[in-house]
């Protein structure tokens, strides 16, 4: 039986009693004076390690989900394909705060940013292989837009 915890005063998790650091805290988000959003990885080896593991069975939009979980249950809005948002492209947005509505609709507050990148490179690979990726400012909404979800009928 594995027995997971984690401490949210040291953000250590314990697995079968070994201390690890949990992958959803091993990133911090910075906003850049140039506008841009920058992803910063603030993990250990350990963690790089297992995150390329992840890549290999999960994919760039899942892992990226997993490294940021810490700030988009915080209030920040992390969408892994933009195409959720009625955008025709397939990049990763975040946005300072954001909500999933009853209907599915997706409702954005305040600025959002976009990896254009995308299709070249992946931006956890970015993250991992350089300690860091920016994401350029996509828009600034000053009040509350919503955005139907074009696969929710």
């Amino acid at each position: 039986m594995m027995v997971v915890s984690l401490d949210y005063q040291t953000k250590e998790t314990t697995f079968n009693g070994e201390n690890k650091m949990s992958i959803m805290n091993c990133t911090e988000f910075e906003k850049l004076e140039n506008g841009k959003l920058r992803i910063k990885f603030v993990g250990n080896e350990d963690d790089k390690i297992e995150i390329l593991e992840m890549l290999e069975k999960q994919g760039s939009n899942s892992v990226l989900m997993d490294i940021t979980e810490s700030h988009w249950t915080n209030s920040w809005a992390v969408f892994p394909d933009a195409d959720v948002l009625g955008q025709m492209s397939n990049c990763p947005v975040i946005c300072e705060d954001g909500s999933v509505e009853d209907d599915g609709s997706n409702t954005l507050y305040g600025k959002a940013w976009y990896f254009p990148n995308y299709m070249i490179i992946g931006e956890v690979d970015e993250i991992v292989n350089t300690g860091f990726v920016d994401f350029e400012l996509w828009q600034d909404f000053e009040e509350a837009t919503n955005f139907p979800n074009p696969y929710i009928n």
